[in-house]
């Protein structure tokens, strides 16, 4: 058997390890809710970019729409003019 002396010190030791691995996992956890907040908020920024450029793409097909239209009837217009 140990001395006496030498099972406490183990038995110390052995439960500051504990602490040690409880602190460690701890820690862990919180930096992994850092990096999912920090993730998520990309993630949001992203989905709003894409939002903007689909956005963005409609509003330039309107306008190429308009722009043909107009173009179309003022091609019409200049056809009826009257030539003297």
């Amino acid at each position: 058997m140990f001395p006496s002396g030498i099972e406490q010190v183990v038995a110390e030791r052995q439960k500051e390890l504990l602490r040690e691995a409880e602190q460690r996992r701890l820690v862990k956890l919180i930096e992994g809710q850092k990096t999912s907040d920090h993730l998520s908020f990309w993630q949001i920024l992203n989905w709003f970019g894409r939002q903007m450029e689909r956005w963005g793409l409609k509003l330039q097909q309107y306008s190429f729409r308009a722009a043909a239209h107009v173009k179309n009837e003022c091609s019409q217009e200049i056809k009826r003019v009257p030539t003297h």
